[in-house]
């Protein structure tokens, strides 16, 4: 890594020259000329009624014996080139919707632009469900899955619309918090190191302190891009994951109200066009009413949560897209709902009631899709600030506060080359960063930082024969103060000749983030996150993916993926452990490895459907600590951290028909590790003269190495049934099941400070109603 150091008030100073920059790069690669006297065909494809981008969707141009086709993208864009002139035949196909057939004269050296609207086929409308989902959920592809809103319905949360973190619970890899606290550990990572982005805008904590929900519920996502590892160069400024949503733009053909009342959530969802066929508005409103209205009728926990979003959407006639979106979100409340009785128990805190864990999000953008004319690009073009703030503490003075606020602007071009694909890219953030811990790292003062970064990346998809694809590229990040990195990604896909029965993938990549979230995990129970910078005398963490995978079809009914991965992290934060139970605590260097391999069956038989996955993982961090060899007899301790869950089983069945849905989950996982005391002892404070004999002292905890016992296996069934009636001008949905059927006592985590047990949610029935006018 080359160390040069740019102070943060030199960049923030030339942070409008940076961005200037950058949007004038853009502009002067829009305005190469395309190479060569080919022509061509580019666009989008829409659903006729809405005006939803459909991805997937297949543009073939037929002109004699040339034929010559592409899938479209997440936007539903595509673009068919290297086309002589002539008259063609363009068919639009999707599942689901009738074919849509047009004819297209392509001149020399020029692009026609087009906007190809579908209708749906009536007699389709219970298949497409199904098959789009068994499209997107069950297949791997080094690490990459993408997600559609039907797949997200099929996971059972109490609540009538589907969540987006009920789906991630079910993929192999991913560990969850339970079913409180709003964290999730992917392959070996842990959560602040999860890069989460809704319509380019990075989201912080957008998972809600009840675990079934997050800021994403299916109703207002049009896609989700999960990426478990080996992402490619487009994504930096993270170790771990990333998760990439792109919101729906809401119905620019007509107006659609749905509200609905549940037990945690009720929601209202507007959409409709401000200019028909042309621009669109989405508005969702989330709130949690019934611990206001009625505390303590499901938990003793006391929590309020909720989200709001909203987003416009407009097009640009034949030249691209523009959308403004911004969402909110917060969440207060107490993790433990237990009363921690001081003198009966050893212990080095005291909870106050009043104590409680807060956390809000804000974040507003705009994204910008270019497409110039007689040029064969696509340039997207983002602006957004994002913020998050958590607290802990009583009342307004809390003991614990952190807050980031991020501004952050990108420019990516992706365009052909023959018949490979480029993409190029900048993007830069401003970040302000505070923080007030009160002692809790003795290592860390209460500080504000001001921070500029900057990331480009480039890469190149290139066919390599009929049935290989390879993706290489390099992410390169600049962080203010502490240097950049060179981080080398490539990507490949191999299909061998059996129809497309089989794949092979294959992904392998460097990664750094110099944004670090801290939380003290020597105690599961606390969920406060600081986000700071450069936390190790600015030494950069950095991880190592490499993955891969096959997937094979056995029937148009049956597929199975079976991907392995291994990924070593370097440089990590984490907190130093004694044999003492004290709350405070320093920050030490710690490296690790994960390695594992996960499991996806998915066998679709309309009208039933099963998905079932099985994760294997091991994850082990070494660290160097000069106590330790006091201690335990050497300066080096290697552990499984709380988040090493060797076995993870989850099972997924559905029925549905057009009116009617039953769903049934049940989740299995291994102990994950924990500290186990071994004693105690009465510790006196000699700092004055003191009679040992007459002073008792205070109890205290001992403990031996970390992480060296297994809490209690975790499983859960989960049931929901629905139930919809058609009437004229509406229709009502009836949705209701049982959480945790069987009321498995789970173990939420233990207590290393009290030694007292906390346990998960017990049984929970409930229903759910929702009009849809």
């Amino acid at each position: 890594m080359a160390d040069f150091s740019l102070q943060p008030g030199i960049l923030s100073a030339v942070l409008p020259g940076m961005l200037s920059v950058a949007f004038l790069s853009a502009h002067v690669c829009l305005a190469d000329p395309a190479p060569g006297p080919d022509g061509g065909v580019r666009g989008f494809v829409v659903d006729a009624q809405t005006g939803e981008a459909l991805q997937g969707a297949n543009v073939v141009l037929r002109r004699g014996t040339v034929v010559i086709g592409q899938a479209t993208d997440g936007d539903g864009y595509f673009l068919v080139g290297g086309l002589d002139a002539g008259t063609y035949v363009m068919e639009a196909s999707y599942i689901g919707y009738l074919t849509s057939t047009d004819t297209v004269r392509v001149e020399d050296d020029a692009l026609l632009s087009v906007r190809i609207a579908l209708d749906s086929d009536p007699a389709m409308l219970d298949e497409i469900v199904v098959e789009s989902s068994a499209e997107s959920s069950g297949r791997i592809d080094a690490g990459v899955q993408r997600v559609q809103p039907a797949d997200i319905n099929q996971i059972p949360v109490p609540d009538v619309t589907g969540d987006l973190v009920a789906y991630l619970q079910v993929l192999p890899g991913v560990l969850t918090s339970g079913d409180r606290g709003g964290q999730l550990f992917i392959r070996g990572g842990t959560p602040t190191q999860n890069l989460i982005l809704l319509d380019g805008m990075p989201i912080y904590q957008p998972f809600h302190m009840i675990g079934f929900f997050s800021s994403f519920p299916s109703e207002i996502i049009h896609h989700a891009d999960i990426h478990t590892g080996g992402f490619d160069a487009p994504y930096g400024g993270r170790l771990s994951s990333v998760i990439d949503v792109s919101a729906r733009n809401g119905n620019k053909g007509g107006f659609h109200a749905t509200g609905s009342l549940a037990p945690f959530l009720s929601t209202l969802t507007l959409e409709g066009p401000l200019a028909r066929d042309k621009t669109s508005i989405l508005v969702s409103i989330r709130e949690s009413l019934l611990e206001r209205l009625f505390p303590g009728t499901i938990s003793s926990l006391p929590f309020v949560f909720g989200d709001q979003f909203v987003k416009v959407h407009s097009i640009m006639k034949d030249s691209g897209q523009l959308s403004i979106a911004a969402m909110r979100t917060h969440d207060s409340g107490v993790v433990d709902d237990t009363e921690r009785e001081g003198g009966t128990l050893p212990s080095v805190r005291q909870s106050n009631p009043d104590d409680r864990i807060r956390w809000t999000n804000g974040a507003i953008g705009l994204r910008y899709l270019l497409l110039p004319p007689d040029r064969p690009f696509l340039a997207e073009l983002t602006l957004s600030y994002s913020q998050v703030s958590n607290t802990f503490g009583a009342g307004d003075n809390p003991d614990r506060s952190s807050r980031i606020g991020n501004f952050r602007s990108s420019a990516t071009i992706k365009r052909p080359l023959g018949s490979n694909e480029i993409r190029w890219g900048l993007a830069m953030q401003k970040l302000d960063i505070e923080y007030s811990l009160d002692g809790v790292f003795q290592d860390l003062d209460d500080n504000k930082e001001p921070r500029v970064d900057a990331g480009f990346f480039v890469d190149l998809t290139r066919p390599l024969g009929r049935n290989v694809s390879v993706t290489a590229g390099i992410h390169s990040h600049l962080y203010a103060g502490a240097g950049w990195t060179l981080e080398p990604r490539v990507r490949a896909r191999w299909e061998p000749g059996d129809g497309g029965n089989t794949s092979v993938n294959a992904a392998w990549g460097m990664y750094s983030q110099n944004l670090a979230g801290l939380q003290d995990e020597r105690d599961a129970g606390d969920i406060f996150t600081a986000w700071v910078s450069s936390p190790l005398n600015d030494k950069i963490p950095r991880a190592m993916h490499a993955i891969a995978g096959v997937g094979h079809s056995f029937s148009p009914n049956l597929r199975v993926d079976v991907e392995g991965y291994y990924r070593t992290m370097r440089r990590l934060a984490i907190p130093a452990w004694t044999p003492l139970a004290q709350f405070t605590t320093t920050l030490q260097s710690a490296d690790g490895r994960a390695v594992g391999i996960d499991m996806t069956i998915e066998w679709d038989a309309f009208p039933f459907r099963l998905y079932s996955s099985y994760g294997l993982g091991h994850v082990r961090y070494t660290a160097t600590q000069g106590s330790f060899g006091l201690w335990y007899g050497s300066e080096q301790a290697s552990y499984n951290p709380r988040h090493d869950r060797r076995h993870q089983l989850s099972i997924v069945g559905s029925y549905s028909r057009r009116r009617s849905a039953i769903n049934i989950q049940w989740q299995l996982g291994s102990g994950i590790p924990f500290t186990r005391p071994i004693g105690f002892d009465d510790w006196v404070y000699l700092g004055t003269l003191v009679d040992v004999t007459r002073e008792a002292g205070e109890y205290r905890v001992l403990f031996e190495r970390p992480y060296q016992g297994r809490l209690p296996a975790y499983h859960r069934l989960d049931v929901s049934i629905e139930r919809k009636f058609i009437t004229p001008g509406a229709v009502i949905t009836v949705k209701g099941g049982v959480m945790n059927a069987y009321n498995r006592q789970n173990l939420f985590y233990f207590d290393v400070w009290t030694l007292r047990r906390v346990d998960q949610m017990s049984l929970l029935p409930w229903i759910a109603l929702r009009l849809d006018v």
